[in-house]
């Protein structure tokens, strides 16, 4: 039991550090937020990847598309 939560607390801070929730123009956008139109958005391709290699833990893939889907990489 003692080991599964070492797991579990080491793979939570590996996802946290890697969520790439904002960039120097803006925060990440999800699936139903709206875009402001003075930026060009991309898919985040670190924020995917994580969501689909955790994908067994049911919330990480939910929190990249309804929350950091898109990000801001440029002004329009």
């Amino acid at each position: 039991m003692r080991g599964m939560m070492k797991k579990l607390s080491l793979i939570v801070c590996i996802l946290a550090a890697g969520c790439t929730s904002k960039t120097e123009l803006g925060p990440c956008i999800g699936i139903n937020q709206e875009k402001r139109p003075e930026f060009r958005y991309e898919y985040s391709g670190v924020n995917i990847a994580l969501g689909i290699i955790f994908s067994e833990l049911i919330a990480p893939p939910i929190i990249v598309v309804l929350n950091e889907l898109q990000c801001p990489v440029e002004k329009i």
